[in-house]
């Protein structure tokens, strides 16, 4: 579901694509939406999808830089 050549803003991930952009398995995954908020979209009881622009900010909000 991922369009590269899109803009960022209609790019739309589902799950195994997060798990591969982050490096991380399901069960992380589902961790992170829980615990640290990474936002998503239910389709329904079992499916989301994940927009690219949000998971971009998301990270954003999330990181740390080391002071020097």
């Amino acid at each position: 579901m991922n369009g590269s050549n899109l803009p960022l803003s209609d790019q739309v991930y589902d799950e195994d694509a997060v798990c591969n952009l982050l490096r991380v398995n399901k069960t992380t995954l589902s961790a992170l939406r829980l615990r640290k908020k990474l936002p998503y979209v239910p389709l329904n009881k079992t499916h989301r999808v994940y927009l690219a622009e949000d998971v971009l900010n998301w990270l954003i909000e999330l990181r740390r830089i080391p002071s020097e």
